[in-house]
């Protein structure tokens, strides 16, 4: 099961416990079984996204900010990408440069500008 699934309904499990509410509480008001819920707090079970806004909007929070909560831990739980030392130091920036996305790569800097095949030089008359 993908990571996103333990992730999602590990905050609808830390919010149902913050607002005081039981599995079967909210399994009830939403429509799935005490088990569904369940396996779904534990990310065993896939969530649709109608019944993960259900059950947010039953604990009383915005399914939209509970999902950037989501993603938040999603981004902390993420390794940060390595590069391998056998490449190029050329290579090496371009690669550290696209990873912290602040340029582009441009692998042929030093070629002229190439024109569109379709379109014709216009000429001065």
């Amino acid at each position: 099961m993908p990571p996103i699934y333990r992730v999602m309904g590990g905050v609808l499990r830390d919010v149902r416990e913050r607002v005081g509410r039981t599995q079967e509480e909210v399994a009830r008001a939403v429509s799935l079984t005490r088990t569904s819920l369940t396996n779904i707090e534990k990310g065993r079970q896939k969530l649709l996204v109608h019944t993960f806004a259900n059950i947010a909007s039953f604990l009383g929070r915005n399914p939209g900010e509970l999902f950037a909560e989501v993603q938040a831990k999603l981004a902390e739980q993420s390794p940060s990408p390595t590069i391998p030392a056998n490449l190029s130091r050329k290579t090496h920036e371009q690669i550290s440069g696209m990873i912290a996305g602040t340029r582009e790569v441009n692998t042929h800097a030093n070629s002229p500008p190439q024109l569109h095949p379709r379109k014709s030089r216009v000429t001065a008359s």
